[in-house]
């Protein structure tokens, strides 16, 4: 219990490092307009690189710098996050990552944000021959239908050094395969799936169903929120994991989390009917671009 607390306090205290930072850099920039109007983008920052094999050993600083204004942060860990969105001004936003107490960064990267649209950004890879890079989604949370949740689903976990060899599947703990999500490769990710709520209790598996791979925590979906939820680690430094991030409401800001429930899910075959209705009519997997 206590260190649950600690990182709790850790999590909070990065968060509002995060907040008190980026904001001032929306004050001070040229972008920024008058308080009536102003132009802002909302970003959601995770450290999910996994490259080495304690905590104190994934820390970064991370230095941004937009309107010619930079703030460092120092000490972010892998998992990581600022819990909530925070504004920059709309543009070129340049970032860069370094080993905390290094001097050479490892990553050097501008992203062009637009006004008005939510982002979550996560800074992925550095093992297995993947490079350490931003990956930016655009985050949707148009509030859902009464009675559903959004539920989106990302593969981040670099476990192995192609493409095919990080390919899973999610499955129920039946081994009933979902719909669309067979043989995800890393940084595949879901479109956002409009769910009942409900208790989810999904495995990752090999292509196939066996092994199990990892057996997620069942999680809740609660009607009227928009969630992200990513696979995480590498199995060698840092162990296979889930992590999710509720981005609407966020109000005050909330991580979801993850945790051992008794109860089994009592409506998983209702939800896969409907998800398998989502994934026939929509596609559920969009499969992203490689380098």
């Amino acid at each position: 219990m206590g260190s649950t607390r600690l990182e709790y306090r850790r999590r909070m205290v990065l968060a509002t490092m995060f907040a008190t930072a980026l904001a001032l850099i929306v004050l001070l920039s040229p972008h920024a307009t008058s308080a009536d109007s102003p132009l802002v983008a909302n970003v959601w920052v995770a450290h999910l690189a996994p490259f080495a094999n304690t905590l104190p050993g994934t820390a970064v600083d991370i230095a941004v710098t937009t309107g010619g204004n930079t703030t460092t942060l120092t000490n972010i860990q892998f998992k990581d996050s600022t819990d909530g969105y925070l504004p920059l001004p709309p543009g070129p936003v340049n970032i860069q990552i370094t080993p905390s107490g290094g001097t050479t960064p490892v990553l050097d990267e501008t992203l062009t944000l637009a006004d008005g649209t939510d982002y979550t950004v996560a800074a992925i890879g550095g093992v297995n021959g993947w490079p350490i890079e931003l990956f930016p989604l655009e985050d949707n949370n148009t509030p859902p239908n009464a009675g559903t949740g959004k539920v989106r689903i990302g593969h981040l976990a670099p476990f192995a050094d192609t493409a095919a060899g990080t390919a899973v599947d999610l499955r129920l703990q039946n081994g009933t395969l979902l719909p669309g999500f067979g043989n995800i490769e890393y940084k595949d990710v879901s479109q956002y799936l409009p769910l009942p709520a409900s208790t989810l209790d999904l495995i990752i598996t090999a292509p196939g169903g066996s092994p199990i791979l990892f057996d997620i925590p069942p999680f809740q979906i609660q009607a009227g929120t928009v969630t992200s939820v990513f696979a995480i680690g590498d199995g060698v430094n840092q162990p296979l994991d889930v992590i999710a991030f509720q981005t609407y409401p966020v109000l005050p800001p909330t991580a979801v989390t993850l945790s051992d429930m008794s109860s089994r899910s009592t409506g998983a075959s209702l939800w896969l009917l409907g998800l398998g209705a989502v994934a026939v009519g929509t596609g559920a997997v969009l499969r992203r671009r490689r380098a």
